[in-house]
């Protein structure tokens, strides 16, 4: 089943626009939640952070107090680091009363200026400054910088977590769509095919199947109440038309070929008996007094008699052999792939006995039929139908003269 799009190579399959649409969903969906959470995380983490600072700058103040006092630079920096490592700090400054720098830390790996960067700052984890004191008066001052390590762990970690699932999660949605493009597009592309099938070969017997989804159902009992009216008319048409070309080609009243097929069965054997190397027999017959009958006893009597004839030589001729009626009382036989004439002779034997048994006419009034026959062979008497109709024709009017030669 396919879409199509403004230009001619712009042209996409519904699976393939459904599957793209589910896939471009489920990574936007995935992605805001992501950044949701991982936004929500470092907001809250930024917030313990930050609290931590003030925290630790505090506990800082106090516990180097007494090294400030009594100068001791040894135990002030002792104090400093471990404080420092535990509470994951990157910087820590210590200043006496005159501003002069007393113990200076940082995170080992950090320099002490990236500790002071711009997304330090930013996020508000430094510098935090406390004032020491010692018996009211101020003896110094610790300044503390917050570490990114914990944040950048904690992003790093969401990064990884939503890559996670966002794979998870497109697997997951690539099989559930799947299975929902197959319920969606398989009857579609099913329509496509029976209407392929339908507009090139004419198959309409085809039918869609149900597909369990309302909409789909609805439009496929649709679909076949079309295509089975679409049948009907087809195969109402195709009798018509068949029984019209059956018409064409034969007698209303014995059913027989007519003059027309006649003409294209004669020059088909003939055809046919150029390539074999055989012979073909045209018989032309025509019923002595029928005209008699006919105004004796009336036109119905005349069919009938006419039919009788028509039986009387399907009875009399070789399964592969055709009986024409040329009009009025005029009949043809064709006899084709002869290798001899003698089944010619035959033929004509068992027509003129099979005419000998009596036809009651009417009131009980019975009379014997007895036919002309005119007999011409191919390639002897002629190698064209039209030359072998005049010769056969011309003898069987001899015969009805009583002439019994043949040319």
């Amino acid at each position: 089943m396919r879409l199509r799009g403004r230009g001619k190579d712009n042209v996409q399959t519904l699976r393939g626009l459904l599957s793209r649409g589910h896939l471009r969903l489920v990574l936007l969906a995935v992605a805001l939640a992501s950044v949701s959470l991982m936004v929500s995380g470092l907001y809250a983490l930024r917030g313990y952070a930050a609290e931590n600072v003030v925290l630790s700058t505090r506990a800082l103040a106090y516990s180097v107090e007494p090294a400030l006092v009594f100068e001791d630079r040894a135990a002030a920096k002792k104090m400093v680091s471990r404080l420092a490592t535990a509470n994951n700090l990157a910087l820590v400054e210590v200043v006496d009363a005159e501003g002069k720098p007393f113990v200076t830390w940082h995170k080992p790996g950090t320099s002490q200026y990236a500790a002071k960067d711009v997304l330090v700052r930013a996020l508000w984890l430094g510098p935090v400054t406390q004032s020491i004191e010692f018996r009211g008066k101020a003896v110094g001052s610790v300044t503390v910088t917050g570490s990114l390590t914990a944040i950048l762990r904690y992003a790093l970690a969401g990064l990884v977590i939503a890559l996670c699932c966002l794979g998870i999660t497109v697997i997951a949605v690539r099989i559930l769509a799947r299975r929902l493009e197959e319920s969606v597009v398989a009857p579609l592309e099913r329509v496509a095919e029976i209407a392929h099938d339908v507009s090139n070969e004419r198959r309409l017997s085809l039918r869609l199947e149900h597909s369990g989804i309302a909409e789909i159902d609805r439009f496929s009992n649709d679909f076949n109440s079309l295509l089975a009216e679409l049948e009907s008319w087809h195969d109402s048409l195709a009798s018509e038309n068949a029984e019209l070309s059956r018409r064409a080609d034969h007698d209303p009243l014995t059913g027989l070929g007519n003059r027309a097929r006649f003409e294209r069965m004669l020059e088909a054997a003939i055809k046919v008996a150029e390539k074999s190397g055989r012979q073909v027999a045209l018989l032309y017959l025509d019923c002595n007094g029928f005209k008699s009958i006919n105004d004796t006893y009336g036109h119905d009597v005349g069919d009938m008699v006419i039919c009788t004839i028509a039986e009387r030589l399907k009875r009399s001729i070789r399964e592969k052999d055709r009986v024409f009626r040329l009009g009025g009382d005029e009949f043809a036989v064709v006899l084709d792939n002869l290798s001899s004439l003698e089944a010619v002779d035959r033929v004509s034997a068992r027509i003129r006995t099979n005419m000998k048994e009596p036809v009651i006419l009417a009131l009980k009034v019975e009379q014997s039929l007895e036919l002309s026959i005119g007999v011409a062979t191919y390639p002897e008497d002629g190698e064209t139908p039209r030359l072998l109709v005049r010769v056969a024709d011309r003898r069987m009017y001899r015969e009805k003269r009583g002439e019994v030669v043949r040319d």
